[in-house]
This record gives C-alpha cells, sequence and structure tokens, in this order.
C-alpha cells in the first residue's frame, strides 16, 4: 500500500494509527499486519495524486502575485510544502539567483531551498572552503 501510494511504510503507520480518514480501510489483516486489495491501493493513490496539496504544479493566485509585487523594500518569497519556491518579488529573484541558477532545480526549473543548500557544492561555501584548504598547504 506505501509502494504504490509513493509514501514511507512508517507514514503510512502513522496514518492509520491516528485514524485518518483519507487511507481506506484494510479488506483483511494477517498475523497483525493489514493488506488491501491492489485496486484500493491504486484507487487510494490516484486519489492522493489528484488531490490540491499533491500537486506540485498547481498555479499561484494572482493575488499572492499583486501582494509579493507590492514589497518592494524587502525580498519576498512564497514556497509550497516541499519548499519549492514557486513565486517571488523582484528582490526576491534577485536573492535567490544562485539557486535558481543551479543545477538541483527541478526540471520545470523551480527551485528547492532544502536541495540547493544540502546538495550544492556552491551554497555550503565549498569554494571559500577549497580556497581556504589550499592555502594552508
Amino acid at each position: 500500500m506505501a509502494q504504490i501510494g509513493g509514501i514511507v511504510a512508517s507514514t503510512l503507520c502513522a496514518r492509520i494509527s491516528r485514524d485518518q480518514r483519507d487511507v481506506p480501510p484494510p479488506q483483511a489483516t494477517l498475523n497483525g499486519r493489514s493488506l488491501w486489495v491492489r485496486t484500493v491501493a491504486q484507487d487510494w493513490a490516484e486519489e492522493r495524486d489528484r488531490s490540491p496539496s499533491r500537486r506540485r504544479d498547481a498555479a499561484v493566485p494572482p493575488r499572492i502575485h499583486w501582494l509579493l509585487d507590492s514589497v518592494t523594500m524587502s525580498a519576498a518569497s512564497v514556497r509550497n510544502g516541499r519548499l519549492d519556491v514557486i513565486a517571488h518579488n523582484a528582490l526576491g529573484r534577485a536573492l535567490h539567483a544562485p539557486m535558481s541558477d543551479s543545477p538541483t532545480t527541478d526540471k520545470s526549473g523551480r527551485p528547492n531551498s532544502a536541495r540547493y543548500h544540502f546538495l550544492d557544492w556552491d551554497a555550503r561555501g565549498g569554494h571559500r572552503r577549497s580556497a581556504a584548504c589550499r592555502g594552508r598547504a
């Protein structure tokens, strides 16, 4: 069920233990393990993919763009739950330019602050550290 739904098994167990209504009831239980029919699991996974919170390409409402554009003296950006930067104003665009130009951006060109800070060498100060190490040698 977790594999078909695209989540980790511990996350599924936590949802079941919290009695969340989005997880369908199991069709059977064997040795204390919940079992679902594949079609039920696939229907659940499709429903999760259709939910607005799961869409990666959800459009930012025009009122949010208006709000961001009205902030002129500060950098402002909007991020989703996955830390993708989905909208920003002009100063935010300038501030996040290294992250936007990084190879860690996704296929649609959307920068992600978690990927950038943990996976990009430049974000971790790699050039400064390597120069400092060369100076000591």
